[in-house]
């Protein structure tokens, strides 16, 4: 559905996505929307097959120490977020400004955004100085955020959950520090009940060895969802992948997206490659679907994967038949990561009826039947 006040431009490249930040083009007051020209398409190169993870045995896992050097968080993100606590005193030039001001939080809160809009531009003629200016600035981008999200809300009503879940994610970052990240954020709790499945938050006790470099964490500064995160260490042979079997569903066709939050120790990152293997996976004969994950440089990264275009089909790949899913370095070296809230992203119900319709194997398959449905 084309919104009026909407336009997104977003660019999904290699390993993942990268967001050219969204053109929101506030169209009424005058900003002419932007184009992006669609991604190419790379030719799929014959894949080797990835190492066979040894096999994690429940119970060996621990709870890892205290970590010693520079949180994953890093300060500049704790200082962004003290900033954005922060009450600004704003001061205008006349009594005018400061009313309109007043008012176009009103309507922002009203989710009056043309409204609000006029108040603002009306409050930014009459800043006094450099931080009010920018204060109100901030409410003005707001609006955009804002204006993105109705239009969420409008396709979320049309049943477009899953790419309408997809799109809040990758908008989410250019807002979450105006008025709108609150609401954005709520927005994305909301909907994820409806549109995620999750594969591992690491809750519970699973699968995961120290023996194998694999521990618990509880530390706050290294859990970004819920109470524990994973901890990987390279430091030989048998610590080179993390490995997860227990998949809630075999049948992957029915998704459009994995994600994941990663972050990685200084000094101590390196870019994985990613397998989703088929249950006819063999040690001699690659049958899944590869990608790139590009190490996160700082902080916390939610790295999110469309399984047609960022993954490659290799060997015998069916999506509709996945066995496990494996995060490898391509070869041994010193290296440490922590892993969180790891899921998938199901596709609109329209978009799952249309490639049946078509016969359309987009990286999966319809025919054959999985060994577990989707929930």
């Amino acid at each position: 559905m084309r919104h009026a006040l909407l336009v997104l431009g977003l660019m999904v490249v290699g390993a993942g996505f990268v967001i050219s930040v969204p053109a929101v083009s506030l169209a009424r007051f005058g900003a002419p929307p932007k184009k992006e020209s669609p991604p190419e398409k790379p030719d799929a190169p014959k894949e080797e097959p990835p190492e066979e993870a040894p096999e994690e045995k429940p119970g060996e896992s621990e709870t890892a120490p205290p970590e010693e050097g520079v949180p994953p968080e890093g300060e500049a993100p704790k200082e962004a977020e003290k900033e954005k606590e922060k009450e600004v005193e704003v001061e205008f030039r006349n009594q005018l400004g400061s009313v309109s001001f007043a008012n176009g939080k009103k309507e922002f809160e009203g989710k009056n955004w043309k409204q609000a809009y006029a108040k603002f531009k009306t409050a930014q003629t009459y800043a006094k100085n450099q931080e009010t200016k920018t204060e109100v600035e901030r409410w003005i981008k707001g609006i955009e955020g804002g204006v993105i999200l109705s239009s969420f809300e409008a396709r979320v009503q049309q049943k477009l959950i899953g790419s309408t879940y997809v799109e809040a994610l990758k908008t989410e970052t250019k807002y979450s520090l105006t008025p709108a990240g609150p609401l954005y954020k709520e927005f994305i709790k909301n909907l994820r009940e409806q549109a995620v499945v999750q594969i591992e938050g690491f809750e519970n006790e699973g699968p995961y060895s120290s023996k194998m470099g694999k521990w618990f964490v509880v530390d706050p500064k290294f859990v970004k969802e819920g109470q524990r995160s994973l901890k990987w260490s390279c430091r030989n042979k048998d610590s080179i992948a993390l490995k997860i079997k227990e998949l809630p569903t075999t049948d992957l066709s029915v998704f459009s997206h994995l994600a994941f939050w990663m972050c990685c120790l200084p000094g101590e990152a390196a870019d994985l490659d990613l397998w989703v293997c088929a249950e006819t996976f063999r040690v001699d004969r690659a049958d899944g679907f590869k990608g790139k994950v590009v190490a996160p440089k700082q902080g916390w990264q939610l790295l999110l994967f469309d399984l047609d275009k960022d993954l490659r089909r290799s060997g015998k790949g069916d999506y509709a038949k996945i066995g496990f899913i494996q995060w490898q370095l391509p070869s041994q070296k010193k290296f440490t990561a922590f892993f969180d809230d790891i899921y998938l992203i199901r596709k609109d119900e329209a978009q799952i009826a249309k490639e049946k319709k078509e016969g359309k194997k987009t990286g999966g398959a319809y025919g054959g039947g999985p060994t577990k449905k989707a929930p």
